[in-house]
């Protein structure tokens, strides 16, 4: 098969927020993690590159070819150079279709690629070749860096530290010949930075379809636990940095991986679902919940592009920060509950208890969610529950927030939660 160049359209769509408890602080870089400068273009013969060009409407053309839908439920567009009638790809895995990236999380179609900013977005390509690079335009914001997890088939997760600006960053290299899987997922969050994604490239192959979505779908709506802050701190007073902060270790990137589930997360450090850390009520997260990129006011998701079986809400720490926040986070917390059944009429929605919240905030958060889920089944919306995620033990702390190792119990928590209930 001929080289071809494939445009992908992602599927989709003023920071008042600040970190929990860590406002403006310098950050360092990690020892150990490497950035490519920008790389000339890929030669001719025997590579493939994707990229994002946005179309963003379904049944896009280009060239004559008729656009498809992918796995992630964005519109793949097919240049003219690609056979229209060629055979579909087979997976080793025996997945069939159009060749294309399968997206993670959020993003938007934007010129020249996509665009993402929620933790824990990227994507898996499966691809015939000796190597993967990837081109990425990142905007930073309070970051020094951004910071990515890179999987290549099932291998450890690599650290991959990017720059401000345009660069080519190599994903894997030196391959044996054949099929590979590689997976870019993002550590960091929208607080920090902004990323423009495109085109990505394979020397020696072409892209192949990719693998298949799961039928186990999760969502999860957070603060900077579910972002996953300080994943990576070894005590609990160390000062936090953003290379400490690592999505795919959290308590949902831990179950997603065990059950075999996709998950979304939607989180921004220092965020609440009424006020915030710093007791801002503006731009919280029911608001941003119905972004593609969270930092864009323009930006629209369009929720029929990923429908979870599981909806964990996981709110509230940064609403006691200042004392009780009464009723009137009750009523945005009902309220925004609603708002999510009226996307996800089927969905188990889990009303979370923060592992942050101690000593007496802690039994009023608990009888508030218990309020939240009492006051749905009234209305008739049976289908909800209360997760507790208990507080960490004295060496489960890293910078104020749950280490690795209380995200391993939590993700276990929740890996036997959604295994009882919904028969996973």
């Amino acid at each position: 098969m001929p080289a071809a160049w494939l445009i992908v359209a992602a599927w989709g769509a003023a920071c008042s927020s600040t970190d929990d408890g860590n406002p403006g602080i310098a950050l360092g870089g990690r020892a150990g993690s490497s950035t490519s400068s920008a790389q000339g273009p890929t030669g001719a013969g025997g590579s493939a590159t994707t990229g994002g060009a946005g179309t963003g409407g379904g049944g896009a053309t280009n060239g004559g070819s008729a656009g498809t839908l992918n796995d992630a439920g964005g519109d793949v567009v097919l240049d003219a150079s690609y056979p229209r009638d060629a055979e579909p790809e087979v997976g080793a895995d025996g997945s069939t279709g159009p060749p294309s990236l399968r997206w993670i999380g959020r993003s938007e179609p934007i010129a020249n690629g996509v665009r993402f900013d929620w933790p824990g977005t990227g994507f898996i390509a499966r691809f015939s070749g000796t190597s993967a690079s990837v081109h990425l335009t990142t905007t930073l914001f309070s970051a020094p860096a951004d910071y990515y997890e890179v999987v290549v088939d099932d291998g450890a997760p690599k650290l991959l530290t990017t720059a401000s600006g345009a660069h080519d960053y190599d994903l894997a290299s030196g391959l044996a010949a054949g099929s590979h899987t590689v997976t870019l997922w993002r550590r960091t969050e929208p607080l920090g930075s902004s990323v423009d994604v495109g085109p990505v490239t394979f020397g020696g192959g072409v892209l192949l379809a990719p693998p298949p979505s799961s039928d186990k779908r999760i969502e999860v709506v957070g603060d900077s636990i579910s972002v996953g802050f300080g994943v990576e701190c070894k005590t609990q007073s160390e000062a936090f940095s953003y290379p400490t902060e690592n999505n795919y270790g959290t308590y949902q990137a831990v179950a997603g991986r065990a059950l075999g589930a996709d998950v979304i997360t939607l989180a921004w450090s220092g965020i609440g679902m009424y006020r915030d850390v710093g007791g801002g009520m503006t731009d919280q997260m029911p608001v941003r919940y119905l972004r593609a990129v969270a930092h864009e006011t323009t930006s629209t998701w369009n929720f029929a592009n990923f429908t979870p079986d599981a909806v964990i809400v996981h709110l509230g720490t940064n609403d006691f920060a200042h004392g009780d926040p009464g009723q009137p986070f009750v009523q945005a917390y009902v309220d925004f509950v609603k708002n999510v059944r009226m996307r996800y009429p089927n969905a188990r929605i889990y009303c979370a208890v923060s592992p942050m919240v101690g000593g007496s905030n802690r039994t009023l958060l608990q009888g508030y969610v218990k309020q939240v889920v009492s006051a749905r089944a009234a209305s008739g919306d049976t289908n909800l529950a209360v997760i507790e995620f208990a507080e960490p033990t004295s060496t489960g702390w890293g910078c104020g927030h749950p280490n690795a190792a209380t995200h391993q119990v939590m993700g276990a928590l929740l890996q036997q939660t959604l295994k009882t209930d919904l028969g996973w």
